[in-house]
């Protein structure tokens, strides 16, 4: 077991504005400032290229300030970095400042060799290099607008019917199901919105399950389900229409019966009727189904005794109807959810097909395609054999931003970073949970808060295996000071965070846990204000004309105390709130 001090998987999990990527550059430039000649052999890592661009500026600034010391005595780099650095590596300013110039040339003289890139153009670089080996043409096009070529597929796969019978039927069958259902007969945008499956990593193993099935199989589970929710219905509202009909004969009301309107018999009549929108008994019917107590004790004595008459056969009837729902209902409800999407989900292999053979046609290869084309490997190989080369050129990988980072991602990362740490090589993970925002692309923060641990199947042991690695050698580090807002910006969020945490389930307030900060500026002003306006409508003008009056006037204060409009920042939930103000 690695002693602490020793342990090179270091992870900072901590809030904005507490200096991670300032932690991250300090750590790249502690590296490269040990050894010049190892900028080639630092990959860093953050999601998207304007952070990436930022990261590079941030290093490539620091270096100029720390090789020119003289002319920046007052700057952050000299004042809080050069005593860090160090300390950390043991060397004198003027060391310090001969090998940030040498630094500077070779990265000046080897530009492409300084890795710092977002994950998409890292594993954009895997493919492209390995491209032979994983079977992809040499020239392939990036393909970035995927939504652009899952419509050319569907718009393709809609032109066939006609010429191929199965399609045809299916397609067919889709939209006199739509139509029955008073939709429009335009299949299109389903097949659009449901074949996005394709792309999202998160669908990956139930998509390979549904290409185990042609539509011809597809159809016959159709009609087996179609069989048994026909078969189900008819017996409810048979027998409800049974019940109906002996109170009916009797000359009974709802108004007879408890609740009257709202109880057992206006639900029995919505069964009898075929409708079964709402097949689940309200509470006043199911407290009858139960207590056998239909007739309402403010009815008449000639009422109660016709219902006497009918008792028998009607709370028997009555039984038959609650104990089918009680055991059958979930397989009900399970029915129509997949005769909802069937036809949406036989069709998505064909699209699938008509995707690969229109992206084969035209050269080209979806972005979302990239990390699972190397997962196929990295899942089935403990060491790749298109990370042999990589292993051996990148020695540090450093990841800003992790909570954006989906699990493919990172599992496929864990072939690198599991054999630099088995050479005792630091590497280094910085985040948010409290900050992700990617999820709609499959950006996962869960995973940052199990660190070191891994979300994966308990049966995979070479994931397993990785996560070993990574717990032996796992050092969080925490970064409690806000070097960004004010004394009162950070107390308010201390106090809101906490309060999260106590109100959200532990898998989700986890991320809230323990993240006190303090205010490094304590003289920096600041104010945080909440105010209810009323209970936002969509529909509701009145509301947005008193949000919109309190902005104003809220603006026209600021202006008062002499701040300009570039100074004020005005965020909604949604384009068009901001389009109105």
């Amino acid at each position: 077991m690695a002693i602490e001090q020793d342990k090179k998987f270091i992870v900072y999990k901590s809030s904005a504005g507490s200096g991670k990527t300032f932690t991250l550059v300090r750590e790249y430039l502690r590296i490269v400032l040990k050894n010049p000649e190892s900028f080639r052999q630092v990959l860093a890592i953050t999601f998207t290229n304007k952070a990436a661009n930022e990261m590079k500026d941030r290093v490539l600034k620091n270096l100029v300030v720390l090789a020119e010391p003289e002319k920046n005595p007052d700057s952050d780099t000299i004042i809080h970095m050069l005593p860090k650095l160090s300390a950390q590596l043991n060397l004198g300013h003027a060391e310090i400042k001969s090998r940030a110039e040498m630094v500077l040339r070779l990265i000046m003289h080897h530009y492409a060799e300084f890795a710092v890139s977002t994950i998409d153009s890292f594993t954009h670089r895997v493919i492209r290099t390995f491209s032979h080996d994983l079977k992809i043409p040499m020239n392939f096009e990036v393909e970035l607008d995927a939504d652009l070529i899952l419509s050319e597929a569907v718009d393709l796969l809609v032109s066939q019917v006609g010429t191929e019978e199965k399609l045809t039927r299916v397609m067919i069958d889709f939209i006199e199901k739509k139509t029955g259902e008073e939709q429009s007969w335009q299949i299109e945008k389903d097949l659009n919105d449901f074949s996005r499956s394709l792309l999202s990593e998160s669908s990956i193993d139930a998509v390979n399950e549904i290409r185990n099935y042609d539509l011809e199989s597809f159809m016959k589970v159709r009609n087996s389900l179609m069989q048994w929710k026909i078969t189900w219905e008819k017996f409810l509202s048979s027998r409800a229409k049974e019940i109906y009909d002996l109170i009916n004969n009797e000359g009974l009301t709802s108004g007879d019966f408890i609740q009257k309107d709202r109880g057992i018999i206006n639900y029995l009549k919505s069964l009898s009727a075929g409708m079964f929108d709402k097949i689940k008994p309200n509470s006043f019917a199911e407290t009858a189904f139960k207590s056998g107590e239909w007739i309402s004790q403010k009815s008449s004595p000639n009422q109660k005794a016709a219902f006497q008459r009918i008792e028998n056969p009607v709370l028997d009837l009555g039984k038959q109807i609650y104990d089918r729902i009680c055991h059958e209902l979930p397989r009900y409800v399970l029915c129509k959810l997949l005769l909802n999407n069937l036809f949406s989900t036989a069709l998505l292999c064909e699209v699938e097909k008509t995707l690969n053979s229109l992206c084969l046609d035209n050269n080209k290869l979806l972005i979302s395609e990239f990390n699972r084309r190397i997962s196929q490997i990295v899942r089935e190989q403990p060491a790749p054999f298109i990370y042999e080369r990589l292993g051996e050129k990148y020695h540090h990988f450093l990841i800003d931003e992790f909570q954006d980072t989906s699990i493919m991602q990172w599992h496929n990362l864990l072939p690198l970073i599991e054999n630099s740490l088995a050479s005792s090589r630091m590497n280094m993970v910085v985040g948010d949970a409290k900050q992700a925002i990617y999820r709609w692309r499959s950006g996962d923060a869960e995973q940052f808060e199990k660190l070191p641990y891994l979300i994966r199947p308990d049966s995979d042991a070479l994931l397993g295996s990785r996560e070993k690695t990574l717990v032996s050698q796992y050092k969080k580090e925490d970064l409690d000071e806000n070097f960004r807002s004010s004394p009162v910006i950070v107390d308010f969020n201390n106090r809101l965070f906490e309060s999260i945490f106590r109100s959200m389930p532990q898998e989700h307030g986890i991320a809230y846990k323990n993240v006190r900060q303090t205010a490094a500026k304590k003289d920096k002003p600041g104010m945080v204000k909440l105010m209810r306006i009323g209970k936002p409508d969509a529909e509701d003008e009145k509301y947005d004309q008193k949000v919109h009056a309190k902005i104003k006037e809220i603006i026209g204060e600021l202006s008062e105390d002499h701040f300009n409009f570039k100074d004020i920042a005005i965020l909604c939930r949604k384009n068009e709130k901001a389009a109105k103000i």
